[in-house]
C-alpha cells in the first residue's frame, strides 16, 4: 500500500491545472491534501431521480445494501442484535448475504428493484461504521421522505430533520425504532429535496458558464 501511495503522489504532483474538483461531502473534501493544485472544489452530494414510494400500514425495518461489502456484513451482525433486542425481524434487502442462517433476527428478500423496496411506513437502518462519502442507503430514504435511523458515520452530510434520527449504540436504535414504531401521528408528507447539509451544484453551474463563455 505504501508503494501505491507513493506512485499515486507522484502522478498527481505531476498533473496540469485543475479547473474543478468535486467532493461528495465537506468530510471528504477537508481530507483532501491538495498537492499544491490549483482547482474550484464543490461539494456535490448525489442527486436522485424520484423514485416510486408503495403505501402499505406495516412498518418494516429494513436495511439495503450489497452483502459483498464488508461494512454492510458487519452491519447484519449489528441488526441481528438489534432484532433481538425488539423482537422483531429485521428485512435485509440485497444480494450476496452468506450464512444467512445464522442470523436468526434478520430476513434475507435477496435483490429487489427500486419500486419494491420502498414503502411510506417503513423505518430505514444505516448502522454503518465504515466507509465515506454520502451514504444512499441514507440519503435515498431521505429524499423519498421515509424515516431513518443511522450512526453519525452513515449520517455525514445530511442536515438534522425530522425523518433523521441518529443513533450511537445498539440502545439508541431500539429506543428510536419503539418510539417511530408507536408513533400514531406518522403520516407519510412526500419527497424531501432538503436532505443535505452543503449541496454546491448552483455555485458549479455558475463557474462552468463563466469557463465555457
Amino acid at each position: 500500500h505504501l508503494a501505491a501511495l507513493a506512485r499515486d503522489l507522484f502522478y498527481l504532483m505531476k498533473f496540469p491545472r485543475i479547473e474543478i474538483l468535486s467532493f461528495i461531502s465537506r468530510a471528504d473534501l477537508n481530507k483532501h491534501l491538495g498537492f499544491g493544485i490549483s482547482a474550484n472544489k464543490f461539494v456535490l452530494p448525489i442527486h436522485f431521480q424520484p423514485v416510486a414510494v408503495s403505501y402499505s400500514s406495516q412498518s418494516r425495518f429494513v436495511f439495503v445494501g450489497d452483502g459483498k461489502y464488508p461494512p454492510n456484513q458487519k452491519a447484519v451482525q449489528f441488526l441481528d442484535k438489534l432484532g433481538r433486542s425488539i423482537g422483531e425481524k429485521i428485512l435485509i434487502i440485497g444480494r450476496g448475504y452468506k450464512n444467512q442462517n445464522s442470523f436468526k433476527h434478520c430476513e434475507f428478500a435477496g435483490y429487489q428493484s427500486e419500486d419494491a423496496i420502498y414503502k411510506a411506513n417503513d423505518i430505514h437502518l444505516a448502522p454503518i461504521e465504515g466507509g465515506a462519502g454520502i451514504k444512499t442507503k441514507v440519503a435515498l430514504p431521505l429524499y423519498l421522505g421515509l424515516r431513518v435511523i443511522a450512526s453519525p458515520q452513515a449520517a455525514n452530510g445530511m442536515r438534522d430533520s425530522k425523518n433523521l434520527w441518529i443513533a450511537e449504540n445498539i440502545n439508541k436504535y431500539t429506543e428510536a425504532l419503539m418510539v417511530w414504531k408507536g408513533d400514531q401521528m406518522w403520516r407519510y408528507g412526500g419527497l424531501n429535496r432538503e436532505v443535505y447539509i452543503e449541496d454546491q451544484l448552483d455555485n458549479l453551474k455558475s463557474i462552468l458558464d463563466k469557463l465555457t463563455s
